[in-house]
């Protein structure tokens, strides 16, 4: 009697630290969380028995979680899928994450709430909680590799936007030789004798100012000095190389 009891308080403990790293994994994993809602859902009672030792769990799919307990909750006279397997066979399933193992394991129930199970088995595991912590960790900080054809597309991004920038600059310079030739003309028309109303050459101050602004050097070789910032940033941008 007392090593019933015994074996029924230690058994209680485990399910109290398994159910505790199951709320961890779902906390951390969301691909769990996703093979755990259709479950939870609805509200999918699992019965695990045991071989070797010989055990009986139930566990319950709910939105707080999966609770673990070793008797059927008081509103369910049945589980809804049964699992009978050996207890090395359930660790090898959930460690190795592989479908083999899992469809090794003998269930019965609906064909939909089985094939449910299988998938939560499938991504539940260790290395699940293991690679959680280490992005949690990271805080999700951690740089992938450019594949060739992201380096690819950027290069072509680059060269794409270096022919706009030399378009603009050609298109700057050619009138700048406009203005320039057009201000040659009106300095040289900007003698006393053609300063006299309503003679045809005569520009006033504003006219003259708009024409040395738009020739200035900052406006002509704006796009040009862009363009040198492009190509100093192109050999940068593939460091990770």
């Amino acid at each position: 009697m007392k090593r019933s009891t015994l074996s029924h308080s230690f058994l209680n403990i485990m399910l109290v630290f398994i159910e505790s790293a199951l709320t961890l994994l779902l906390r951390l994993d969301p691909e769990l969380r996703k093979a755990a809602y259709p479950l939870a859902k609805q509200g999918t009672v699992v019965a695990l028995r045991l071989y070797l030792p010989h055990v009986e769990v139930f566990a319950t799919f709910s939105t707080k979680g999966v609770l673990l307990d070793a008797e059927l909750p008081i509103d369910r006279s049945e589980p809804d899928v049964i699992i009978n397997a050996y207890s090395i066979q359930v660790i090898n399933a959930i460690t190795t994450h592989d479908s083999e193992t899992t469809e090794k394991l003998q269930m019965r129930g609906e064909s939909v709430q089985v094939q449910l199970v299988k998938q939560f088995i499938m991504q539940l595991g260790l290395g699940s909680l293991i690679q959680g912590l280490i992005k949690k960790i990271k805080g999700g900080k951690g740089k992938t590799k450019p594949t060739e054809a992201e380096m690819a597309d950027k290069k072509d991004s680059y060269k794409l936007r270096i022919k706009e920038q030399q378009t603009q600059i050609n298109t700057l310079t050619i009138k700048t030789v406009s203005l320039k030739s057009r201000l040659k003309s009106y300095r040289a028309n900007r003698n006393p004798d053609n300063r006299h109303r309503g003679c045809s050459c005569h520009y006033d101050r504003s006219h003259y100012r708009a024409i040395n602004e738009l020739i200035s050097p900052t406006t002509t070789y704006q796009c040009q000095l862009n363009n040198e910032r492009l190509l100093t940033t192109l050999p940068n941008a593939f460091d990770a190389d």
